[in-house]
């Protein structure tokens, strides 16, 4: 398990996939689906993955056949599924729009990178 931030503010905490999680928060708070985003482990400067916030938001990680990790498709909770994932938002309520951050001097995200950071707790 594992968290992810983002500018040090936590977007996920204990998942098995921070980047893909992470990803789907940021859509739903109005972050554009094509801005850029790159993990990396806590105190590297290496990239270990990188996206958009779209793709990484519409995938998931799963086992293959011989137990190797494998990205696929991302569906929301589904009752009649073995595995519970929730929603990032609930139905009823609209995408709230990003605000300025300090990292981008108030200028919204689009067209940037968001670094996410992923650390075990």
């Amino acid at each position: 398990m594992f968290d992810g931030k983002v500018d040090g503010r936590f977007m996920v905490e204990r998942s098995t996939t921070p980047f893909c999680d992470a990803a789907r928060v940021l859509l739903a708070e109005g972050v554009d689906p094509v801005t850029r985003v790159v993990m990396r482990h806590a105190g590297s400067l290496a990239d270990a993955l990188r996206s958009t916030v779209g793709t990484a938001a519409g995938l998931t990680v799963a086992d293959d056949t011989g137990g190797k990790p494998v990205f696929r498709t991302w569906k929301p909770y589904d009752a009649g599924s073995a595995v519970a994932v929730a929603s990032p938002m609930r139905q009823n309520e609209s995408p709230a729009v990003h605000r300025a951050s300090t990292r981008t001097g108030g200028r919204p995200l689009t067209g940037s990178s968001v670094p996410l950071q992923e650390t075990r707790p």
